[in-house]
C-alpha cells in the first residue's frame, strides 16, 4: 500500500496474511497478528577494521604480521 509521509515523499506498507499454519509464540507473525509491533534486528559493519590495524602499526611503527593485517 503507498503511503505519503510528512515530507511528502512516498512509502510503502506492507501487509502480510497467511491462511494456514500456526502463529508460533515469539514470531514476527504471532506479533503482528496481536497487533504488536515486530522489529526485526540488523547490523551493518562497514568498518574497515583490517585497515584500522594497518594503520595502527604504521602509527606505532610496527609491521603488520601477514596479508590479512
Amino acid at each position: 500500500m503507498k503511503r505519503i509521509d510528512g515530507r511528502n515523499f512516498p512509502y510503502y506498507w506492507m501487509t502480510l496474511a497467511y491462511r494456514t499454519g500456526v502463529l508460533e509464540p515469539g514470531t514476527d507473525l504471532h506479533a503482528i497478528a496481536e497487533n504488536a509491533v515486530s522489529v526485526t534486528p540488523m547490523q551493518l559493519d562497514l568498518t574497515a577494521h583490517a585497515f584500522g590495524r594497518s594503520l595502527e602499526s604504521a602509527m606505532l611503527g610496527i609491521h603488520p604480521a601477514g596479508p590479512d593485517a
